[in-house]
């Protein structure tokens, strides 16, 4: 059993660099993998690089790289919030939309884009806010039942298909 875990991690592990290799490669500028190594060995070495590889080296450490390393945080963060999220609720299909938070989330954006501001920190504050007062009314709802997570999933669906229909309403009022 340990040895199949162990198998499946080293996998794992050479699908993801092999994704950040891609990464770092592909794109409108293309770098083969000769000079990404040439790039390493020159950052390693504390020179800079210079002729030829000025250019690539320019956009692999102000774009390419930034970038990957960003999608890699991200996605941890990601993957952190979610288990959790499921640890939590003690249920492992549990996602945010089940329990309203998706769509509070947009109904709080569309009221801070369509009423307030159209500033990104008041946009993104306006969903977060949103997202936990649906939490709250699923939460308040939810602990009413006998067996409490079946009441919440069906208490978030309540509260999910209420922002959906809120949402849907804004955009109906909101100017073209």
């Amino acid at each position: 059993m340990k040895l199949r875990k162990t198998g499946a991690f080293a996998a794992i592990i050479i699908v993801l660099a092999g994704a950040i290799m891609l990464a770092l490669t592909n794109g409108q500028y293309h770098i083969d993998m000769a000079t990404l190594w040439k790039l390493l060995l020159l950052k390693i070495s504390g020179t800079d690089a210079s002729g030829d590889l000025a250019t690539p080296a320019t956009v692999l450490w102000s774009v390419r790289l930034p970038r990957t390393l960003m999608a890699l945080i991200v996605g941890a963060a990601l993957a952190v919030g979610g288990v959790v999220f499921q640890g939590v609720m003690r249920n492992p299909l549990i996602s945010p939309s089940f329990l309203g938070i998706t769509h509070g989330a947009v109904f709080g954006a569309s009221i801070a884009i369509i009423f307030f501001s159209k500033s990104a920190i008041a946009i993104e504050a306006s969903a977060f806010v949103w997202g936990l007062i649906a939490v709250a009314i699923v939460f308040a709802i939810g602990s009413r039942g006998i067996s409490s997570i079946t009441t919440l999933v069906i208490a978030g669906v309540i509260v999910s298909s209420f922002f959906m229909a809120a949402g849907s309403f804004l955009k109906y009022i909101a100017d073209p």
